[in-house]
């Protein structure tokens, strides 16, 4: 099976439930006066090679024919039983776009999103990724229950990188990076290249201050700290006080649905499970953190995160076709934890409809869905028209 097989069309038969073939999704059987052969072989043919009905599972419109004025449900569409998943077995029929609508008799296409097999992917060797899911649950029922949350995510944190032996890939990479580049510099130099050599030395070298020279790296630390006081912390964090008059109602599947949101190629900072690791075991998480977020967010409570969910860690990254070792050259990106992330996602959904509706008649362009800096210019417009209409 290295390509996508689909059958689909006008089977001139009716069907009976057939798990894992057919589903329950089917009109009550009018008597179709269809082929009766094709209505004993069609059963047949879905055991014998494999074949799943799409539009007999969830659609809400399963009738595909309507003769005599009676509807019957005679076209299907089909694919192997692996490659019916849940999208797939959304599949119906289109009562109000029929085939030749012009005739008595008429037929009703059937839709359906199939996903297409790369021939590639099968050639892969799977990622153990199930295996993985059930030693993490293993671990997460062993977990003391009286553990704080930041103790808790520290301790999660353990469990899924002891248990993913991929996560020194990335410290490879970079080890093997440096190492090329210092092949580089010893191949320079052997060739006597001035200019290759330099090149080498200020991709490895350090920071170094605007009078050049290089820093030790407790300077590194001064400097750097320096300049991102300078360029960000203006102002000082806030920190609200009191306490919750009500609580925050929190489900496990709603703490699901946040983790299983993480972007899987995010980096996560120093000594925090890869997202994609969080993500794989989402629903066993969301099972561990469920008490101590619903108590953390609970009536009379302060309501406060643990650091470790909202502290970011700082990573310089190069602008490109800059010289690195300037700091005016480096860009920040903050690094935050997978669960401080799936924390605010979760945070997100419930207050996205209240600002939303806050923000309709407040002059806000910027972070709101459906605004640009069109409406902003149209408003400044109006403004000035209605001015001059004034005076």
């Amino acid at each position: 099976m290295r390509h996508t097989c689909i059958l689909g069309g006008d089977c001139n038969a009716e069907v009976s439930e057939l798990t894992p073939h057919v589903g329950r999704a089917l009109l009550k059987k009018r008597g179709h006066d269809g082929n009766k052969d094709a209505g004993e072989g069609l059963p047949e043919l879905l055991q014998t090679h494999g074949l799943c009905l799409l539009n007999t599972w969830h659609g809400r419109n399963k009738a595909t024919n309507l003769t005599s004025g009676a509807l019957s449900q005679i076209d299907f569409v089909a694919v192997r039983v692996q490659w019916a998943d849940r999208l797939a077995k959304q599949s119906d029929s289109l009562p109000a776009c029929p085939v030749g609508a012009w005739k008595a008799n008429r037929h009703f296409p059937v839709q359906a999103s199939i996903k297409l097999v790369s021939p590639w992917h099968l050639i892969r060797q799977p990622k153990p990724a199930g295996a993985l899911i059930d030693k993490v649950a293993h671990d997460l029922s062993q977990i003391p229950s009286a553990l704080s949350p930041g103790e808790l995510t520290v301790k999660v944190d353990s469990i899924l990188i002891r248990r993913a032996e991929q996560m020194d890939r990335a410290k490879k990479i970079k080890r093997q990076k440096i190492q090329d580049i210092m092949c580089e510099l010893e191949q320079a130099a052997q060739r006597g290249d001035q200019g290759s050599t330099y090149a080498a030395v200020r991709r490895l070298a350090p920071w170094k201050p605007a009078s050049s020279g290089f820093l030790t790296p407790t300077l590194q630390l001064q400097a750097l700290t320096v300049h991102a006081q300078d360029k960000f912390c203006q102002g000082t964090d806030y920190r609200p006080t009191g306490v919750l008059l009500e609580g925050l109602a929190v489900t496990s599947d709603q703490l699901q649905s946040a983790l299983s949101k993480l972007p899987i190629r995010k980096a996560a900072p120093p000594g925090a499970a890869p997202s994609a690791l969080w993500k794989n075991s989402a629903e066993d998480l969301a099972e561990t953190f469920l008490y101590p977020v619903t108590h953390m967010w609970g009536s009379g409570q302060t309501g406060r995160a643990p650091s470790i969910w909202k502290d970011a860690n700082m990573v310089w990254m190069p602008k490109p076709n800059k010289d690195p070792s300037l700091l005016a050259n480096l860009r920040p990106i903050g690094l935050v934890h997978p669960m401080g992330k799936s924390i605010c996602t979760l945070l997100r959904s419930r207050l996205l409809p209240v600002l939303t509706q806050a923000l309709i008649t407040r002059p806000q362009f910027a972070y709101a869905k459906g605004r640009s800096t069109l409406d902003a210019l149209l408003r400044a417009h109006g403004h000035l028209t209605r001015t001059r209409q004034e005076i």
